[in-house]
């Protein structure tokens, strides 16, 4: 498999590569910081050459939304799957990624862990049973991380809010803490706490990469991270 990496020079574009290599996979990286003379690096799609592109059989960004509409040209144009784990997203910008998923497989996700796919699987199946619970969504990622609460934190918070229910969202952004995410339902007398901790980078880079796997074959159409349950 060969994979064009956009974002290749961020800290998951790093990762990425790094698991890649162990895992004798080819990858194209894409970032603005690139210059276009290194070999296999580039900060213009439209300067890979042909017989490179020919060769990639899966998108991968790890970058920002304001790449997504070159991006989606890209993988229309040259017919590839994307894979989507950028995020930051507006309501506008995500109706172009479902729109264009008509057109090619894209893979749309704001956390590549299958640990954070099951924890929104519980949440998905107790949100109708905890009407007399008042929530609390925590997460706490480092320093350095730009968006407050977290896109993760905000597809948790897609499944648990109804009319009828008030989530309290509290977001830290402190040290090197890699990524963390806590659901608190408080009761009567009695808290259900609901956590998921990231201890490295490593795991969302292995993640993404499995992703790719999946999606390499897939037909035209839009995924998420509930469609690799029956694929692992």
């Amino acid at each position: 498999m060969q994979i064009l990496l956009i974002g290749a020079n961020g800290k998951m574009g790093q990762k990425v590569q790094k698991i890649a290599k162990q895992n004798n996979i080819k990858v194209v990286c894409f970032d603005k910081a690139y210059c276009q003379n290194q070999k296999n690096k580039f900060n213009d799609l439209s300067q890979i050459p042909q017989k490179i592109v020919n060769q990639i059989n899966v998108v991968l960004d790890f970058s920002s939304p304001e790449i997504l509409e070159s991006l989606l040209q890209f993988c229309k144009d040259n017919s590839k799957p994307l894979v989507v784990c950028s995020t930051g997203h507006s309501v506008k910008q995500k109706s172009k990624i479902l729109n264009a998923s008509k057109h090619m497989p894209i893979f749309l996700t704001s956390n590549t862990s299958y640990g954070v796919a099951l924890v929104n699987q519980i949440l998905n199946f107790i949100k109708n049973k905890i009407s007399s619970f008042d929530i609390c969504l925590i997460d706490r990622h480092h320093k350095n991380k730009k968006d407050a609460p977290s896109g993760t934190s905000k597809s948790m918070l897609e499944i648990l809010k109804n009319d009828n229910k008030n989530v309290q969202v509290a977001s830290f952004r402190a040290g090197t803490c890699v990524g963390e995410h806590e659901i608190i339902l408080f009761g009567n007398g009695e808290q259900i706490s609901i956590k998921h901790t990231a201890e490295n980078r490593e795991l969302f880079a292995l993640g993404a990469i499995n992703i790719c796997h999946f999606i390499k074959n897939k037909p035209n159409g839009f995924y998420q991270m509930e469609d690799l349950f029956d694929w692992l």
